[in-house]
């Protein structure tokens, strides 16, 4: 099989302990020859962990792996899990909030400000004056003046 090295910027811990073949997708193992056909880097990382027995249930595990190596896989692939959950959250927060669905804690204050609030009943009368001319076509000036 053709082996290359793994593409450029990529510094991923994981190609510390393999090699990249034909593309990025398929790799060899350093330490037990294992080759792994599509998953990349993440299946690499996965088979040194331990496969199966770490519960990644895609990939067997590398049995001729150090102690050290498959534990830093491990604390690896935690973190990563970790991120990416935390990324996946704030995301969430971010959209609820640009659509509206979740309040903000100052809009309690303005909750309790608008209970407490006791309309005008002459602006009220105007305003329902206004309503009723707008049902008739003639909407009054009182209107327009007062919202500009």
């Amino acid at each position: 099989m053709f082996e290359m090295a793994p593409k450029r910027g990529s510094d991923d811990i994981g190609w510390q302990h393999g090699i990249m073949l034909e593309n990025r997708h398929n790799f060899k193992c350093n330490y037990c020859g294992f080759v792994g056909q599509g998953g990349g880097v993440s299946r690499l990382k996965k088979h040194l962990a331990g496969g199966r027995l770490a519960g990644y249930h895609d990939v067997q595990g590398c049995k001729s792996v150090s102690k050290e190596v498959k534990k830093a896989m491990i604390e690896h692939i935690k973190q990563v899990r970790a991120e990416t959950t935390r990324k996946k959250a704030n995301k969430e927060i971010a959209e609820r909030i640009i659509s509206g669905r979740q309040r903000d804690e100052e809009d309690d204050d303005e909750v309790q400000m608008y209970a407490e609030y006791v309309p005008d009943p002459d602006v009220q009368e105007r305003l329902a004056e206004h309503i009723a001319g707008l049902r008739h076509g003639t909407p009054s000036p009182w209107f327009f003046r007062c919202w500009r």
